[in-house]
């Protein structure tokens, strides 16, 4: 099935494609003609007003007499992308507020449900297990509550958080770098990832037409989108110079939340969040701690009540924190025998208060009180 475009939707993409035109420059054309089919006509018939930037104008009225129109819609209709203008009564009203706000949005995939409230999870590409863990608890309690989860498709924490609010049936939205076409999704190894998004009701949204590349500059500027879309970001692990800081400074400079999981100062991961708690990021310990400050009452979030355990059990409880630990450190300091440590994790787990990370790494997780 075709989408159906308005002759101003179609004039503001075909203004877009043109690399001269920017979210601020596409605004100023709109602004300038009175709309942007105005503009386009205009520019296209070389019908250029006399002023300061009567220059570049001329350029992008060049560019716009290059394109094959009926091509340009069809590209569209192929991938079945909608777009969506900053004056669109379906345009993210969070995103609305900011001051860079895009001038318009391609997406793919499902876009009822872009006005819900929803929080951004950014982080490193190089997680840790750890990083992953925390992720995934935090994110499984934030769908539980009801929220939308926002991040950007990269490998890492953004693709852990889209991962595990698909595995709870939750809505989530990847905001993509370069275009949200097949051909242009990044990572390509996210390809899969990106596929399930649509099919589970969530969207792909770019400010990039389809078939654009994804260059590196591009990147901090997709950030004020994921930033913008969202109540606030929660940023569980990144290094000191992590592309995901450039989301939760744009966030505090929107005056929105940002969330920080604080981290053993001797590991990489751990600078970025550690330095944004500095900055004034509220220091979370648990979901309840992000939903308590954005004002989300009566989440669905199930308080579990510290089960009875025996001697071994309790010695094995009490060896264990968030930090991964490693079966050989747990047998030579709980002294107990490699029978007994075994059979009293497997118990541990299924009451709920530890997790098998794999490769004979065992994390503790008491839900009422961390995580």
């Amino acid at each position: 099935m075709s989408e159906t475009y308005s002759e101003e939707q179609i004039a503001a993409h075909l203004l877009n494609l043109n690399p001269q035109v920017g979210a601020k420059t596409l605004i100023k054309l709109h602004n300038c003609f009175g709309s942007f089919a105005q503009a386009y006509a205009k520019l296209k018939n070389q019908k250029i007003p006399v002023f300061e930037e009567a220059a570049k104008f001329e350029k992008i009225s060049l560019g716009i007499r290059q394109l094959n129109p009926e091509k340009e819609i069809r590209n569209l209709n192929q991938e079945k992308i909608k777009i969506i203008l900053f004056k669109d009564e379906v345009y993210p009203k969070l995103l609305a507020e900011i001051p860079d706000k895009p001038a318009l949005l391609y997406s793919r995939g499902k876009t009822d449900y872009l006005n819900n409230p929803g929080i951004a999870v950014v982080g490193t590409r190089k997680l840790s297990v750890y990083g992953k863990f925390v992720t995934e608890t935090l994110v499984e309690k934030i769908v539980n509550a009801g929220l939308m989860v926002v991040s950007g498709l990269a490998m890492g924490i953004d693709a852990v958080a889209h991962a595990s609010t698909l595995k709870n049936q939750g809505i989530t939205f990847a905001i993509c770098p370069g275009g949200v076409d097949n051909t242009s999704i990044y990572p390509k190894i996210n390809y899969p990832l990106a596929q399930k998004i649509l099919k589970q009701d969530g969207a792909l949204l770019s400010e990039n037409p389809p078939g654009s590349p994804t260059l590196k500059h591009l990147f901090p500027v997709r950030n004020r989108i994921i930033a913008g879309l969202t109540l606030g970001t929660l940023v569980t692990e990144a290094a000191e110079d992590s592309g995901a800081l450039h989301t939760a400074r744009a966030a505090l400079e929107y005056n929105r939340e940002v969330f920080a999981v604080p981290g053993d100062i001797t590991k990489p991961g751990s600078a970025g969040p550690n330095n944004l708690i500095k900055m004034g990021a509220k220091l979370i310990s648990s979901a309840e701690d992000i939903l308590e400050e954005l004002k989300i009452e009566n989440p669905n979030i199930p308080i579990k009540s510290l089960p009875k355990l025996s001697l071994e059990e309790q010695t094995l409880i009490e060896l264990l924190s968030q930090e991964p630990l490693h079966i050989d450190k747990i047998l030579a300091m709980s002294k107990l025998n490699t029978s007994l440590v075994n059979s009293n994790l497997i118990l541990l787990e299924i009451k709920g208060l530890i997790k098998n990370l794999g490769n004979n790494y065992y994390i503790r997780i008491i839900s009422n009180s961390k995580f």
